[in-house]
């Protein structure tokens, strides 16, 4: 698979809406998960998931079959899983924070490690936040739901300001 769009019912909530979220997640189990706690937030337009990095990377800077902006737009918010095949979590955000023109997209890292030397790492490559996926299922749809809520609601993201357009 290269990628998988899925389009969520955006409820709109009086709240602006996320017109695009990007996961990055090769476990099928997770990404589900994390696309149905994500539903529930409601005003959360689409998503684009990738099984790898390299795939992701190519989105990201609209290389090959997405050099067409309008097959890769650019995302407001990545979920970013640490332990990808091929590439890791922490080679794509290295590569994508290496790059200016991707500076105002936030970054928040998925993973299952709670390891410091990981949040530590993942915070001087410039990720935005470090996210423990709960064993717990109830706990993984409410922290996933929480997050959606806040990234998509609390937060003002750069894209949704109009800033980091290309």
């Amino acid at each position: 698979m290269n990628e998988k769009r899925i389009d969520l019912e955006s409820k709109q909530n009086g709240k602006e809406s996320l017109d695009l979220l990007m996961m990055v997640e090769d476990e099928k189990d997770h990404a589900e998960l994390v696309i149905d706690a994500l539903r529930e937030v409601g005003n959360i337009k689409s998503i684009v998931l990738f099984e790898n990095g390299e795939t992701a990377l190519k989105y990201i800077f609209r290389q090959g079959r997405y050099s067409d902006k309008a097959l890769s737009p650019r995302p407001a918010l990545i979920l970013l899983d640490m332990n990808l095949p091929g590439k890791s979590g922490l080679e794509v955000l290295r590569d994508i924070r290496a790059d200016n023109r991707f500076i105002t997209i936030p970054v928040v890292m998925l993973t299952t490690s709670s390891s410091t030397e990981n949040v530590q790492q993942t915070a001087e490559l410039g990720a935005n936040d470090y996210v423990v996926k709960p064993v717990d299922f109830g706990e993984f749809l409410t922290t996933i739901t929480e997050l959606g809520t806040y990234w998509s609601t609390v937060s003002a993201l750069p894209l949704q300001r109009g800033l980091g357009n290309d």
